[in-house]
């Protein structure tokens, strides 16, 4: 009763807050996802079948119904009241988007891909990337040939670059603009490969990005169909992605061997493998929060920080002092904010209420562009949030804000720059 009571409510809010701002709002998507994430944990507590492993045991999760319920319950409140007093504009019509605006936009981030594919591929160990042993070595420190700050910012960000160019690839194929569509298509291809070689679910949101692409610019049902093929293989990349985890073999030589599935994963209905893995956080986060755990103060302390671990030294203390669930499953960003303390959880606690009111804010009919960007990047990161570290989610967090922001941030710069070339005129 009490779960039906949360659920019923977290629909009323979902409905008046609908009412006021955009579906393309973070705070709507993100509801959408604790409702699903909820659901299907609840489904997976009522149907399991055995013993409540503790914590910690390899491949198992605590199943706690009332507590996961509750504490996202809690956790969707808190967002919907950061949306409070705020009516937003919903007129939003993308197929509008100027052809400048577009082509501006395309070769501003396409030559940003470009320069960190360089370097990505420049620096990145190729006998690591095509095969080995050791589950996200590819992505580490150690799978690198030369590191520091500029390799180590390539590296974090290719993915979610990869991401938007996907998305404006398929906006500039839609906008008879082949040649850009060509160039985009073939650069994300290497972060794709990655991705894959990585088993990594990022690939999906490759393909998530041309559905969104495909509905939001396209005009016909094929686009629809594309966009549901789009859709279909996001799903096929997510349950790659876990199987290609058990085989205990990675890189690029690898990638054809995870696309065979076990027999273990055929008797497992796909949409369930897919959903648990979207959802998969709600179960981490949990277990975080139920695990003794305590941390360094330096560990809390740049685990909020902005800058790469070439320049902080994060990476010289993450493995000393990072508290695990297991060996392949971090303690998640909230399950971490829960075991700082205080100080932490009102920092991170302030970051979201800020990022989700600024989001609501804008207005759709200006800034759609601006709206949807950091609408996914929001959505993006707390789900991320909700099963790796906070280290992993936090400076990406800071990056929306920036963009949340970056006109009131430059707007003071302008004008000390223009008071100090009218002083040096007058001078």
């Amino acid at each position: 009763m009490v779960y039906l009571l949360v659920f019923g409510l977290e629909l009323l809010l979902f409905a008046e807050a609908a009412r006021r701002l955009h579906l393309a709002s973070a705070a709507l998507m993100t509801f959408g996802y604790i409702i699903v994430a909820q659901a299907f944990f609840l489904y997976s507590s009522f149907t399991f079948s055995g013993s409540s492993f503790s914590a910690g045991s390899l491949g198992t999760f605590y199943y706690s119904p009332a507590f996961g319920v509750l504490f996202y319950g809690v956790l969707y409140a808190f967002i919907y009241a950061a949306t409070l007093g705020i009516q937003q504009e919903k007129r939003l019509n993308y197929q509008k988007l100027s052809e400048i605006k577009l082509k501006k936009i395309s070769q501003i981030l396409y030559l940003l891909m470009f320069f960190i594919l360089v370097i990505r591929l420049g620096t990145i160990d190729l006998g690591v990337l095509w095969r080995n042993n050791t589950y996200l070595l590819i992505g580490s420190s150690e799978g690198m040939r030369v590191g520091g700050a500029i390799p180590d910012l390539a590296k974090s960000s290719l993915g979610l670059l990869g991401v938007l160019v996907a998305a404006l690839a398929t906006a500039n194929y839609l906008k008879g603009n082949s040649g850009a569509a060509i160039l985009g298509f073939l650069m994300v291809v290497p972060s794709l490969l990655i991705s894959l070689a990585s088993a990594s679910r990022s690939s999906g949101m490759i393909f998530i990005a041309i559905a969104i692409s495909l509905l939001l610019f396209g005009s016909s049902p094929r686009h629809r169909l594309a966009a549901l093929a789009a859709f279909s293989l996001c799903v096929l990349m997510f349950v790659t992605a876990l199987h290609g985890r058990s085989t205990g073999t990675f890189g690029i030589a690898a990638i054809p061997t995870h696309f065979i599935l076990s027999d273990a994963a055929r008797d497992v209905p796909i949409w369930r493998i897919f959903v648990g893995s979207v959802v998969q956080g709600i179960f981490v986060t949990t277990d975080s929060i139920r695990f003794d755990a305590e941390f360094a103060e330096i560990y809390k302390i740049l685990s909020f920080s902005p800058f790469p671990s070439s320049i902080d030294g994060f990476g010289s203390i993450r493995t000393s002092h990072q508290v695990r669930l297991h060996r392949y499953v971090p303690m998640s960003a909230i399950g971490e904010v829960y075991h700082f303390g205080l100080l932490y959880i009102f920092i991170y606690g302030l970051t979201l209420f800020l990022l989700y009111r600024g989001n609501a804010k804008l207005d759709a009919s200006k800034t759609p562009v601006k709206l949807l960007a950091t609408s996914v990047f929001i959505t993006l990161f707390f789900i991320v949030a909700q099963t790796y570290p906070m280290r992993n989610t936090y400076r990406q967090l800071l990056i929306a804000l920036l963009l949340l922001n970056y006109e009131s941030i430059l707007r003071p710069i302008r004008r000390f720059l223009v008071k100090a070339s009218r002083s040096g005129a007058r001078a």
